[in-house]
């Protein structure tokens, strides 16, 4: 049976564009929480507090539907007009604590040049003195919406966890009903740390940029693979290509032939058979007379010469060639 390693391979290179689609996906669904929580915030308060008034107004309407839907819209804009005072006093506290704090910073770069001024020491106190005030009304107004929300809202969670146990019921409903006010607590006193949240999410492409550069290597080693693959597979391809390599073998081979034919030996042609490559011991002592008449007759000879001649290599006849010379 034949297996198909490619396969393997070309789906484990789609995965990794998986892998880097489903984590910017995550990433981005993680920004529309965050950017999203006070809008879902806002309109479950208007529900909670719809269901709530529908409750408890039951025996009142007596299913009269217009009574109904004024109910239902009065819990609407009554939960509006609630989270829109827990909202206003939540945002009133930031914008007045990042101005607090702006001021004393600034204050305390004009320290660091000098001595501050009496008026500059007032002017800092006035300001402040003005941003406490606005934190303190900022926070009970934002208190009281919070609190108006969790009672209120309550009335729906309590029924709809009347069934349980007292020990449940109660922190329940209570949690669920105080999970809005949290959430506008988290995004307005937190705004700056979760804008800066979501600009790290937008910009945030490494890693889709390692898993395309990633790709393109794979795409390219897949294509490489698959060449090789077709040309082993193809016998019309592969027939020239392997003719091409057998004449270059031939040519080598020929070439070493013609390395080890017949030398010449003063001017005649003589078959001397091939010695091993290694040059054994006492072979200069056997070639001396021989080269010493060489070079008798001809000081000048070359060592290529002489190598030819003897049927060594260019380094052994040196070798030989310098011993002669020191007298050896």
């Amino acid at each position: 049976m034949k297996v198909q390693f490619g396969n393997g391979r070309k789906n484990g290179n789609k995965l990794n564009m998986v892998i880097a689609r489903t984590h910017r996906l995550s990433t981005r669904l993680v920004g529309m929480q965050l950017t999203s929580g006070n809008l879902f915030g806002i309109l479950l308060s208007m529900l909670q507090m719809s269901l709530g008034f529908e409750i408890v107004s039951a025996p009142a309407t007596k299913g009269v539907w217009y009574m109904v839907v004024a109910v239902f819209l009065i819990g609407c804009m009554l939960g509006l007009l609630i989270e829109r005072l827990s909202i206003g006093g939540l945002a009133t506290v930031r914008e007045s604590s990042e101005a607090k704090r702006k001021v004393e910073d600034d204050f305390y770069k004009l320290s660091e040049r000098g001595e501050p001024s009496s008026w500059a020491i007032e002017n800092r106190d006035r300001k402040l003195k003005g941003y406490k005030r606005d934190i303190i009304v900022g926070w009970s107004f934002g208190a009281l919406g919070m609190l108006l929300s969790t009672s209120i809202g309550d009335v729906f969670w309590h029924s709809l966890f009347a069934p349980m146990d007292s020990w449940v019921e109660y922190p329940l409903s209570f949690g669920c009903a105080c999970v809005i006010g949290l959430t506008f607590v988290h995004s307005e006193l937190f705004k700056s740390l979760l804008d800066r949240v979501l600009k790290a999410i937008l910009q945030d492409m490494h890693l889709m940029q390692v898993a395309v550069a990633t790709e393109k290597n794979n795409m390219q080693l897949d294509m490489a693979a698959s060449a090789m693959d077709s040309v082993r597979n193809d016998e019309v391809v592969r027939d020239p290509i392997e003719a091409k390599m057998a004449k270059v073998v031939v040519k080598s081979l020929s070439n070493f032939s013609d390395g080890i034919g017949p030398m010449e030996i003063e001017g005649s042609i003589s078959d001397v058979p091939q010695l091993p490559p290694a040059t054994p011991r006492g072979q200069y002592h056997q070639y001396k007379e021989e080269l010493r008449r060489l070079l008798a007759s001809d000081p000048n000879i070359s060592v290529g010469d002489l190598a030819k001649h003897f049927g060594k290599s260019k380094s052994t006849v040196a070798d030989w060639k310098n011993k002669y010379r020191a007298g050896l």
